[in-house]
């Protein structure tokens, strides 16, 4: 029995330490709280970076496409525009075909 007799300084004491052990929990949880949230946010940022650049590759990529749908146009106009002017020019005579192959 004698073992379990404390003077108020000791309980006292023993209080102090187990608040102080309480608050420095309470610090460390906050201190992992506030790690979490920031290993969160740098994660979101990469995730953001990411698909930047999954989008800015795949903009680069249609805009070569399309480089190419247009000159591949252009080389339709321009076949369109022989084809116009060759139905337009008057047909050769006879004449004609004959000094061609000459």
């Amino acid at each position: 029995m004698a073992e379990h007799d404390l003077s108020w300084d000791q309980v006292i004491q023993m209080c102090r330490e187990v608040e102080t052990f309480e608050e420095e929990e309470l610090v460390a949880d906050a201190l992992q709280a506030e790690q979490l949230d920031r290993q969160a946010a740098e994660a979101e940022a990469v995730g953001w970076a990411l698909e930047h650049q999954r989008r800015a590759a795949a903009m680069e990529e249609l805009q070569a496409e399309l480089a190419e749908a247009r000159a591949e146009l252009a080389e339709a106009r321009a076949e369109m525009a022989a084809a116009s002017a060759a139905l337009a020019a008057p047909p050769l005579s006879a004449a004609d075909t004959s000094q061609t192959y000459l």
